[in-house]
């Protein structure tokens, strides 16, 4: 999980680079000093991961993608936030499943970022509430099939027919106006999913409304429903007021509510203070440089499983943190506590390779590591957490799976289910409904749908998901169900300002 008050923003690399599941992101601020266009590359880049959840974002400068969402993301979501001009970037066949709810946009001249390559699309993203100052222009009709366009301030609301766009008020507000919040109320807050009418009066004119959370009935009422007020607002007809109409295999193919620290069951806690850096010789006088305290407090065994503790101050890093263990690095409060990093990763590492090959020119660290990193590793490439294969296929919304055996499982144990393409770029062409191929990388990719749920029933040879399965499965895709078995946990940042020095942007290195 991740609580940053501000960063300012340096030119090439990520701020932020995350590969992971059930991140949390809550609160960040992006600044430069500047609103101009373009003061850097990357604010956020999330890839390869799931159910990750950004809320709470500011991004006061405008950066070429102030978040880059790249491979498929499932179950992401991106919610209260706001920028300048914000820019919401996919990248590289993905992602897929992806939520952007109650979003105000700014400026909004730039919401789907630079949809410049064909690869770049995003399949069955829902945009929910989407504000802005001007009226936003469409997405790119290559943008992604299978789109949700659901009360956004957009010049031309039309959908693409032959991508199957899914256009409900595109330019009215419905209810709920956050359907990320929504969600976790209603699978939070024991909400019954009645039917408002009882037989009595159809949704089809619409029949009722929304008070709040709660369904009323227009110009009438009957046990169960009120009457709706004069202030009523109109349900969303792909959910309803508290998903009473929300169905899995339908338009809307997730449940949201799961995203983020601990999958959405409860807030990110205040982990108790293990350690404080200044106890490892750190002077944070922006004068010193406390690199040394820094590797010396996180090699000590007992700071684990709580917080690092910086007290306010300004604490100068020059090389780059690789962490390997639960701990939160935490400050005093933003513009109290500051990381300055006065280089870059070039100036301290040199650049001497590239990602994407020799001759490429492009950086190092335009695409790779950060000067402060947890490093995991992934059970599931080992076989280390293999329970059972998947028996029989099943459509996207399904709960139920066959399996070959259930040793080792039981009810309430989190449990991964685990997609390979098989070679041929068929999984992900399913996921786009047929009507886009996948990138060119994601041939043979190995995990590409990582879904993950508690088992809520099980018989002899089957299970029963708490949350509906997001993507079609067949025995193609080498189905399997694997433990869910997370390396770290309770490690981020939080309350504390990262700064750089601020440098000219000089493009994409």
């Amino acid at each position: 999980h991740s609580h940053l008050p501000l960063l300012l923003v340096c030119s090439q690399a990520p701020l932020l680079k995350l590969f992971a599941l059930y991140l949390q992101i809550d609160g960040l601020q992006l600044s430069s000093g500047s609103r101009g266009v373009n003061n850097g590359l990357w604010g956020i880049w999330l890839k390869n991961g799931a159910d990750t959840l950004v809320k709470n974002f500011n991004a006061g400068s405008r950066l070429v993608r102030d978040i880059a969402v790249q491979g498929l993301q499932p179950g992401t979501v991106i919610a209260n936030s706001t920028g300048v001009d914000l820019a919401i970037d996919a990248l590289n066949a993905g992602p897929y499943g992806l939520l952007v709810s109650n979003v105000d946009f700014g400026y909004g001249s730039r919401p789907w970022g630079a949809q410049g390559v064909v690869t770049d699309v995003t399949s069955f993203m829902t945009a929910w509430n989407l504000k802005s100052q001007a009226k936003m222009p469409a997405p790119n009709p290559i943008y992604g099939p299978l789109m949700n366009l659901v009360s956004l301030n957009i010049s031309d609301p039309s959908p693409q027919p032959n991508l199957k766009w899914y256009n409900e008020n595109a330019t009215t507000q419905v209810y709920p106006a956050d359907l990320y919040a929504a969600q976790r109320y209603d699978r939070l807050g024991g909400i019954v999913d009645n039917d408002p009418s009882q037989g009595q009066v159809p949704y089809v004119s619409p029949g009722y409304g929304c008070n709040g959370w709660h369904r009323c009935l227009i110009d009438t009422s009957n046990s169960t429903f009120q009457a709706c007020p004069s202030n009523y607002t109109s349900p969303s007809l792909s959910y309803g007021c508290a998903g009473e109409l929300w169905n899995a295999s339908n338009r809307l193919p997730a449940d949201w509510s799961f995203a983020g620290y601990a999958n959405g069951d409860k807030p990110i806690p205040t982990l108790p203070v293990v350690a404080n850096l200044r106890d490892y010789g750190a002077k944070g006088d922006n004068i010193t440089d406390d690199t040394a305290a820094f590797i010396k407090a996180l090699s000590d065994p007992k700071v684990n499983n709580g917080a690092l503790y910086l007290p306010p101050g300004v604490y100068r890093l020059t090389k780059a943190l690789d962490i390997r263990k639960a701990i939160l690095l935490r400050g005093a409060g933003k513009g109290l506590t500051t990381i300055y990093i006065p280089v870059s990763l070039t100036d301290v590492y040199g650049n001497t390779w590239s990602e994407s090959g020799p001759g490429s020119n492009v950086s190092d660290y335009a695409h790779g590591t950060g000067f402060i990193n947890w490093w995991g590793w992934d059970p599931v490439a080992m076989d280390r957490t293999y329970l059972a294969n998947v028996t029989a296929p099943v459509r996207r919304g399904a709960t139920v799976l066959q399996v070959s055996s259930t040793k080792g499982m039981s009810v309430g144990e989190w449990v991964r289910i685990n997609l390979d393409d098989p070679g041929d770029g068929s999984l992900v062409e399913d996921m786009n409904d047929g009507m886009l191929p996948s990138g060119q990388n994601q041939k043979g990719a190995k995990s590409i749908i990582r879904h993950l749920s508690r088992i809520s029933q099980m018989g002899t040879g089957w299970i029963r998901l708490e949350r509906p399965i997001i993507a079609n499965i067949s025995l193609a895709y080498r189905p399997m169900v694997h433990k869910f078995q997370p390396m770290i946990q309770q490690a981020g940042i939080e309350s504390l300002t990262i700064a750089f020095p601020l440098t000219k942007y000089p493009g994409h290195l």
